[in-house]
């Protein structure tokens, strides 16, 4: 989300609604991720492909933190 937002350009005629369909687009990509992940885990009991979902949480994380503030 923060990504989104910091690399947003800025425009007099952002609406509510521009923001809104952002976030929900936000919401919308966290649920298939969570679904693949719950696929691909066994709901978590699968501890192989839970570490390698580890390894591409800690990757995807690395690669945010540029926009940490």
């Amino acid at each position: 989300m923060r990504k989104e937002f910091k690399n947003y350009i800025y425009s007099a005629s952002i609406t509510s609604q521009d923001i809104l369909q952002m976030v929900a687009n936000a919401q919308k990509e966290l649920a298939v991720t969570n679904e693949k992940y719950d696929t691909d885990t066994q709901h978590s009991a699968n501890s192989i492909q839970q570490a390698i979902w580890a390894k591409k949480i800690k990757s995807e994380l690395d690669i945010l933190g540029e926009y940490d503030d």
